[in-house]
């Protein structure tokens, strides 16, 4: 999600000499961005979980064997 409002912004920002942005080729853009940012959010997200996850798994308090934890 933030990856998609971050890529209206640079999308959308003025040129460097000032010159305003073509419609047309503003909404191009963002729909050529649009499904790029989309599937690379989707990939950084879950490696991101997969390593959040990882690292609270690995330091939890293990149960001893006597425990019926599983």
């Amino acid at each position: 999600m933030f990856a998609e409002i971050y890529m209206i912004f640079t999308v959308s920002a003025p040129r460097l000499h000032g010159d305003p942005i073509p419609w047309d080729a503003l909404m191009m853009r963002m729909a050529a961005l649009a499904v790029l940012f989309g599937p690379f959010g989707l990939a950084l997200g879950t490696g991101v979980g997969l390593l959040v996850d990882g690292a609270v798994r690995s330091l939890r308090k293990k149960p001893s064997k006597g425990s019926d934890h599983l």
